[in-house]
C-alpha cells in the first residue's frame, strides 16, 4: 500500500482556517455507538458453566446470562480476503474453545475465550475448517476442505488422517460412544457418509440405503443411532452406520443441515425456512420454528443444561442473530444484546437528526445520536443498497432486485414507488445508488440504466442506458450537475437534469477497475475512488483527473466529506485516512476504532462522522468534525444572516445565520475588490440555526464583506479586521 500521510499534528491548538483544521481534543476520535443488533451467526456452543459462545463474520461473542446480553471477546482486525467468519465452535471437557474459520485455519481460548491464539502447526495454509469435534480422549478431529486432521496434543500439532476418504471437503462430523468418528464429505453436487473405527486412520464409506447426496449433517443420540441428512430427506441408522432408512415424516422443504438433541433425546433440525423436533427418535417430526424469520437458514443449534435451545440465524432475516427458546422449541424470542455483527452499506441523516443505516438486514434508524437502533422495515423487502433525503424529508431507499421504496413518515412504512422503474425484461431492478438535486428529483443508479423521477417518486423514466455496466454511485453539485460512476471505470456527466449525458472519463482503460465512490467538496470538486488506484480529483468539472490518495488496498471506498471541505475514506488494511488540505496529504484516524475495515462514511448535520464497520458494529467521532456548530434543530420562521460578533475583530469571529428549510448553502468571504478570499461553506444543509467560525490568521487587516447563499435567497454583510 503506497499512502501519502500529513505531517501536520493532530493536537495543534492554533486553527488556520484557510486550511480548515478542527480543533479535535487529544482523545480518542472514535467511540462505539449502540449499533443494529444481530448479523450473521454462523455458530453457537455453550461451556459446562452455561456461558453461551456465538461466532459471526468478524467476532466472538459470549454471554453469561442465558443469552440476554453479549460481549465481544475476540474479534478480527484485519483478513486476508473479505466474507471469513467463525463457522464452527467447539468446547473440550477442560473448558478450552476452539474456533474454526474460512480460510486461516482453527483459534483456541484456554481461559473462557479472555484470549485466542491461532494453532495451525501441520495445516495447509488457508484452511477452512467447516467442523469440530472431540473423543473421550481428548483428540480433536476438524472437518476441513482438504479432508480430516486430528491433534492429540490439545491443537497445539496437526496430522491429516484421511485414508480411504475419496472425498475430501469434510462439512459434518461426529462421533459416537464407542470413538467411531463419522464424516459427511462432498465434492461438487455428490456427498458420503464415511466411518472411522481406529482413531481417524482408516475410513469406510457407509452409504447403503442413502442417496447419491447424502451426509450434510451428522448427529449421534445416546443411543448411537445415527442421523444424516440430504437435500431433501433425513436418514437413521441404528447399526453403526451400516444400513439407513428415511425417516422425514411431518418435515418439508430445504434442509440447511443443522442438528441439536437435549437430555431428553428431543433432536432438533433447522430446514431452509423453519426448524422440526422429534421425540421419538425421529419416527415423526413436527414443525417449532414458526415464531422464527421465515425462509432463514438456522446455521447453528447449541442447548444448555436448562434445555434452552439457542440457535444461530443466517442471512436472510430481518436482524438475524441469535433467537432463544425456553419452552422446547414453543416460542422463541431474540437474544442479539450486544451482537454488532450487521454490515452497514450506508447512511444517511434528516434534518431532524435522525439517522438511517442500510444494510442487507434492513433499515435501521437513530434518534438518539447513534445509542440505540431499532429496524423500520415495515413492507420493506431485504438487502438495502442505497439511501437519500429529499427536502421534505422523505426517505428513499434503493433495494436488490425490487427497486425503490418511499417512506413519507420518517421510515416507519415504506411503500414500493416502481411506475416506470423495470429493466429490459419488466422486472424491478437493482439500484445501487440514489441521488437528489436541489429540485427534488430523484436519480436512481441501476444495473445498465439511470432512472428519474420528477414527482417524489411517482414515476419513473429511463434516462441513460448502458450496455454492460451497473451504475455505482451518483453524486449532485451545486449547479445540479449530475455524475455518474460505473462498474467498468466509466464517469458520466448530465448538466440538464439528465436528459442528455456525456462520458467525460474512463479510468479502465485496459482493466474494468470499478468506480467504488463519489462525492462533491468544496468549490464543486469531484473526489472519485476507484478501484485498485485510490482516489482521483477534477477542479473542473470532470474534465482532467489528479490522483490525490494513491493506494492498492481499495475494493469497497467510501468517501465522505464534511462542511469544511474535510475528506475522510477508508482502505482494506490501513482504516481510516483523511485530509485537511484537499487531498495533498493524508493522516490516519483509526483511533478508537475497533475494526478497521470501514464499508460507510457519512456525516451528520452537526459534523458527527459515522463508521459502518465490517461486523463489529457503528462508530463515530467522540467530536464534531467541522467549524459549523447547529446550534439549535428548531426550525427557524425566516432566513437570516446576522452581523458577525465581536466585529470589529482581531483574529476569530463568529458568523450566525439561520436557515427555514433544506437548502444548498455557500458562505464565502470576499475582499473590497470582489475577490473570494475564503469559502466557508459549500454543502446542503438542514433547517436550523448555525454559528460558524472564521479564523483569519494570514489574512491583513482591512474591509471585508461575507455572503450567505441559501439556494435563491442571498444576503451580504461587512467586517472588519483590525490586526
Amino acid at each position: 500500500m503506497k499512502i501519502r500521510k500529513s505531517g501536520y499534528s493532530t493536537i495543534t491548538l492554533v486553527i488556520f482556517f484557510a486550511n480548515a483544521y478542527p480543533l479535535i481534543s487529544q482523545e480518542t476520535f472514535w467511540q462505539q455507538t449502540g449499533s443494529p443488533y444481530g448479523g450473521w451467526i454462523w455458530s453457537v456452543a455453550v461451556n459446562s458453566n452455561g456461558d453461551i459462545f456465538a461466532g459471526t463474520d468478524m467476532c466472538i461473542y459470549r454471554s453469561t446470562n442465558n443469552g440476554t446480553t453479549w460481549s465481544r471477546i475476540f474479534k478480527r482486525t484485519t483478513w486476508g480476503y473479505a466474507y471469513k467468519y467463525f463457522q464452527c465452535l467447539a468446547i473440550n471437557s477442560s473448558g478450552h474453545i476452539f474456533a474454526g474459520t474460512t480460510g486461516d485455519g482453527i483459534l483456541r481460548s484456554v481461559d473462557n475465550g479472555e484470549n485466542w491464539t491461532f494453532i495451525n502447526n501441520g495445516l495447509p495454509d488457508f484452511s477452512n475448517v467447516n467442523c469440530i469435534t472431540i473423543n473421550k480422549n481428548g483428540h480433536i478431529f476438524i472437518g476441513a476442505d482438504k479432508g480430516v486432521f486430528r491433534s492429540t496434543d490439545n491443537g497445539d500439532n496437526w496430522m491429516p488422517v484421511n485414508n480411504g476418504l475419496t472425498r475430501t471437503w469434510i462439512g459434518a462430523i461426529a462421533i459416537n460412544s464407542a470413538d467411531h468418528i463419522f464424516v459427511g464429505a462432498s465434492e461438487f453436487a455428490e456427498a458420503s457418509v464415511f466411518r472411522s473405527t481406529d482413531n481417524g486412520e482408516n475410513w469406510t464409506e457407509i452409504n447403503a440405503g442413502l442417496p447419491e447426496a447424502a451426509g450434510y449433517a451428522l448427529l449421534v443420540n445416546a443411543s448411537d443411532h445415527l442421523f444424516v441428512t440430504s437435500r431433501w430427506s433425513i436418514f437413521r441408522s441404528t447399526d453403526n452406520g451400516d444400513s439407513w432408512i428415511e425417516v422425514n415424516e411431518g418435515i418439508g422443504g430445504y434442509l440447511c443441515g443443522s442438528f441439536a438433541i437435549n437430555s431428553d433425546g428431543h433432536i432438533y433440525l433447522s430446514t431452509y425456512d423453519s426448524i422440526y423436533r422429534s421425540t421419538n427418535n425421529g419416527d415423526s417430526w413436527s414443525e417449532v420454528g414458526g415464531e422464527l424469520p421465515a425462509q432463514t437458514p438456522v446455521n447453528a443449534f447449541a442447548i444448555n443444561s436448562n434445555g434452552h435451545i439457542y440457535v444461530g440465524m443466517g442471512s436472510l432475516s430481518r436482524e438475524g442473530g441469535i433467537f432463544r427458546s425456553t419452552d422446547d422449541g414453543a416460542t422463541w424470542s431474540k437474544a442479539n444484546t450486544g451482537i454488532t455483527g450487521i454490515d452497514i452499506f450506508q447512511f444517511v441523516a434528516n434534518s431532524s437528526g435522525a439517522i438511517f443505516a442500510a444494510a442487507w438486514h434492513g433499515i435501521f434508524r437513530s434518534t438518539d445520536n447513534g445509542n440505540s437502533w431499532v429496524g423500520v422495515n415495515t413492507d420493506l423487502p431485504l438487502s438495502i443498497q442505497a439511501l437519500a433525503i429529499n427536502s421534505q424529508g422523505h426517505v428513499f431507499a434503493g433495494t436488490w432486485s425490487a427497486g425503490v421504496y418511499r417512506s413519507t413518515n420518517n421510515g416507519n412504512d415504506w411503500q414500493e414507488i416502481a411506475n416506470g422503474l423495470a429493466d429490459e425484461y419488466g422486472n424491478s431492478p437493482s439500484v445501487n445508488a440514489l441521488a437528489i438535486d436541489s429540485n427534488d428529483f430523484i436519480f436512481a443508479g441501476a444495473d445498465r440504466a439511470i432512472y428519474r423521477s420528477k414527482n417524489n417518486g411517482e414515476n419513473w423514466q429511463l434516462v441513460k442506458e448502458f450496455v454492460y455496466a451497473k451504475a455505482t454511485c451518483i453524486v449532485v453539485n451545486s449547479m445540479d450537475h449530475i455524475f455518474v460512476g460505473t462498474t467498468i471505470g466509466n464517469i458520466f456527466r448530465s448538466t440538464n437534469n439528465g436528459d442528455t449525458w456525456t462520458e467525460m472519463y474512463e479510468f479502465s482503460a485496459f482493466d474494468e477497475l470499478e468506480i467504488l465512490a463519489m462525492a462533491i467538496g468544496l468549490n464543486d470538486d469531484i473526489f472519485v475512488g476507484v478501484e485498485d488506484r485510490g482516489i482521483h480529483c477534477s477542479k473542473n468539472n470532470g474534465m482532467d483527473w489528479t490522483l490525490v490518495f494513491d493506494s492498492e488496498e481499495m475494493d469497497n471506498l467510501p468517501i465522505a466529506i464534511n462542511s469544511d471541505g474535510h475528506i475522510y475514506t477508508s482502505t482494506e488494511e490501513g482504516g481510516v485516512f483523511r485530509s485537511f488540505d484537499n487531498g495533498k496529504t493524508w493522516q490516519e484516524v483509526n483511533d478508537g476504532l475497533e475494526n478497521i475495515k470501514v464499508q460507510s462514511l457519512a456525516f451528520t448535520s452537526r459534523g458527527y462522522l459515522y463508521a459502518g464497520t465490517l461486523g463489529c458494529g457503528v462508530f463515530k467521532s467522540r467530536e464534531s468534525t467541522t467549524f459549523v456548530k447547529q446550534i439549535t434543530e428548531n426550525i427557524p420562521a425566516v432566513f437570516s444572516l446576522e452581523q458577525n460578533y465581536p466585529n470589529p475583530f482581531n483574529a476569530t469571529t463568529t458568523i450566525h445565520f439561520s436557515l427555514p428549510k433544506v437548502s444548498f448553502v455557500t458562505l464565502r468571504i470576499y475582499d473590497t475588490m470582489g475577490k473570494n478570499i475564503s469559502t466557508l461553506i459549500s454543502k446542503r444543509m438542514a433547517q436550523g440555526e448555525y454559528n460558524i467560525l472564521w479564523n483569519t490568521n494570514n489574512v491583513a487587516s482591512g474591509t471585508y464583506y461575507y455572503r450567505l447563499c441559501a439556494d435563491d435567497i442571498f444576503e451580504t454583510k461587512k467586517l472588519i479586521l483590525l490586526k
